[in-house]
């Protein structure tokens, strides 16, 4: 199966905002591929970003990340090596194999139907990343090291600089409830 290097690369920076830093639940800290779409969700926020190829299984985050980072041509190919339990993607004359996980131990069946999913705003993700280094680092300080949604507005402050973005009428319909978004 083949895809673009940054069709693949956008779907996965869509979802680590549902990335755990620590496993809190089994496979928190992965991507899990379900017809065809990735997967993340840390016991708290869930996102789901559609792709173009047809996967299952769940694999570490940060390897393959990491390893999508680096490629350089702008296709990969992409195969499952069910025997071995691996993810094996090439790209020009690299290739690379990531263990997969064929079970997916995520809870989703607690998500709900995803037709009550809310659509995000276009500027929601761009937003996040631009805030995300404003909140503390700090866990002795457990709300500043959040980011505080609310409506149209994002909030993040590490006790010395506070930043304020807004992402437009889009936030008012998908955050009709203020929500901390840990960081």
């Amino acid at each position: 199966m083949k895809i673009k290097k940054q069709e693949l690369q956008t779907a996965l920076e869509a979802v680590k905002p549902g990335l755990a830093s620590k496993d809190v639940i089994e496979q928190a800290t992965s991507f899990a591929f379900i017809n065809k779409h990735v997967i993340t969700y840390n016991d708290q926020i869930a996102v789901r970003y559609p792709i173009s190829v047809d996967i299952t299984g769940a694999v570490r985050a940060d390897e393959l990340y990491k390893l999508v980072s680096k490629l350089k041509d702008e296709e990969i190919e992409i195969s499952v090596d069910e025997a071995d339990n691996m993810l094996h993607l090439e790209c020009g004359r690299s290739k690379a194999g990531i263990r997969l996980e064929s079970e997916i131990k995520l809870p989703l069946d607690e998500l709900g139907n995803s037709k009550n999913w809310v659509k995000l705003p276009e500027t929601f993700l761009p937003s996040l990343k631009m805030i995300q280094p404003f909140a503390a680092d700090d866990m002795s300080k457990p709300v500043l090291s959040n980011i505080y949604i609310n409506g149209r507005y994002l909030t993040a402050s590490d006790d010395f600089r506070i930043m304020r973005v807004d992402i437009g009428n889009g936030g008012k319909k998908a955050f009709k409830e203020a929500v901390l978004l840990p960081a």
